[in-house]
Order: C-alpha cells, then sequence, then structure tokens
C-alpha cells in the first residue's frame, strides 16, 4: 500500500492555477492604476464640466490672472493656459502644447475648479513665430482646443 504524503497531482495543478489566476488579477490591478486607466473609473462618477479655458501670460498662486489672449509677441517668456471646471470632486486634467502640429509637451494634474499650466522657452531664447494650440482633455480625451499665434516681438 502507498502511502499519502500531501495532495494530489490533481490539487495541486488547481492551486497553481488559481494562483496564476490571481497573479493576473494583480498584475492587471497595477496595470490599470500605473496607466492611468484607474482615473478614468473615478473621473466618470459625477459630471464635469470644462466651464473655460484660456491663455494669459500671468498667472498668481492665489488665482489672479492676467488678460486673456490669443496673439504673443515670440519674446514671451511664459505663457499659461487656465481651465476652470466644474466636478464634485478633484479630477485629472491634461493639456497638450503644439506648434505646427507638432506635440511640444503633454502636462497633467489634479484639478479642482481651476487649473494652470505653462510653457517656457529657456534663458535667452524665444518662441517660434507660428501657429500654436492647447489641447484640454479628461482621461486622455480632447474636450476643448485654444487656439493661438506667436508673431515677431514689435521693435
Amino acid at each position: 500500500m502507498r502511502e499519502h504524503s500531501g495532495p494530489s497531482a490533481f490539487l495541486r495543478k488547481r492551486a497553481i492555477g488559481l494562483l496564476l489566476i490571481i497573479g493576473g488579477a494583480l498584475c492587471a490591478g497595477l496595470a490599470m492604476c500605473i496607466s492611468g486607466i484607474w482615473p478614468a473609473v473615478r473621473v466618470e462618477r459625477g459630471p464635469i464640466i470644462v466651464r473655460d479655458a484660456f491663455l494669459t501670460t500671468e498667472a498668481a498662486p492665489d488665482g489672479t490672472v492676467g488678460e486673456r489672449a490669443t496673439e504673443f509677441p515670440a519674446d514671451t517668456p511664459r505663457i499659461w493656459c487656465i481651465v476652470d471646471i466644474e466636478s464634485p470632486q478633484p479630477v485629472r486634467v491634461g493639456v497638450r502644447w503644439y506648434y505646427e502640429g507638432k506635440l511640444l509637451l503633454d502636462q497633467v494634474q489634479m484639478v479642482y475648479r481651476r487649473g494652470g499650466w505653462y510653457i517656457e522657452t529657456p534663458p535667452g531664447e524665444h518662441f517660434l513665430p507660428g501657429r500654436y494650440w492647447v489641447e484640454v482633455y479628461l482621461v486622455k480625451k480632447a474636450v476643448r482646443t485654444v487656439y493661438f499665434k506667436v508673431v515677431e516681438p514689435k521693435q
């Protein structure tokens, strides 16, 4: 008679299969958190409205901003995109800055009511004259686009 000294081959295979399923689920959950899919679930729980998006050259920490503009001299050191949203909770909002169809910068932050992003040139350099735009997006989907142009500085 054979002595029984542990789980049968059938039970071992089931345990290994169960561990693989649990491991796969954990990996999928981690991937969702890292990839930004998880915030999409949270964002869709309440109404989110982008009330306004505009550009300016000035923005202060207290929320005050300069005049709205759609044209900037090339020697402007910094251009701000200000976005006002309505949401029951802070949400992840992003902006993508483009120049002549080429993506320059992609920025994301958590926003409650008002968010601000900026693009600037290195010291001593200027923006290239031409057509620019900023896409405001929620969960990687563009919901507003603000167009602007940069022109040669006035002499």
